[in-house]
């Protein structure tokens, strides 16, 4: 079976793995990589992956990098915002997506971007569905970010975890759990004794 490294020093490369590497009563750790140093790409590490998923070397289809879009100016913005409010893009499920906007009388914190409209119970999107109101985002960090990925100082995109939230969909806060008698993550409403 064939898969692509994740690792920092080896993101890119394939290798051969034993199929039985995931089996608990008798695991195998055959390894052997297929390619060079030349084939390294750490662009990989910034996209998920399944880490159990193994292809054939015949089914396997190394991983290429999608190009990001076009920069445009002010003018093309505004004018492929005009077109994208009246159509706007499908989501992953095929429906026409919900244009978030900062509030109102209020200095822009974000710039508008679509989503997907359909949500679950606790008003969460369906799907991670996001583009710009004016059209798709970067898929590459700019140059900054990545020299503050390089030096440490953040992590990388696929290093990173959600913010722990609570089950009434509220950022979980961390500290001493008084309920529990212990240290961990409580409801972020919670307020006083509880």
């Amino acid at each position: 079976m064939v898969k692509q490294s994740r690792k920092p020093r080896t993101a890119g490369r394939a290798y051969y793995v034993c199929r039985d590497k995931y089996d608990s009563e008798c695991p195998c750790y055959f390894f052997k990589w297929i390619d060079g140093q030349d084939k390294y790409d750490p662009r990989i590490r910034l996209f998920p992956y399944d880490e159990k998923e193994l292809k054939p070397y015949n089914e396997f289809r190394r991983w290429v990098p999608p190009p990001n879009p076009a920069p445009m100016t002010m003018e093309e913005k505004s004018e492929a915002s005009c077109i994208r409010v009246k159509n706007p893009p499908l989501c992953h499920y095929g429906y026409p997506c919900k244009l978030q906007c900062p509030n109102i009388g209020v200095p822009a914190k974000f710039t508008p971007f679509f989503r997907c409209k359909l949500s679950t119970h606790d008003e969460w999107p369906m799907c991670d569905f996001q583009e710009y109101i004016y059209g798709p985002k970067s898929f590459w960090p700019t140059d900054k970010e990545v020299r503050l990925f390089k030096t440490g100082k953040t992590h990388w995109p696929c290093e990173r975890r959600p913010h722990p939230r609570c089950k009434c969909g509220i950022l979980a806060t961390v500290g001493v759990v008084t309920s529990e008698l212990g240290y961990g993550y409580y409801c972020g409403n919670a307020y006083g004794k509880y």
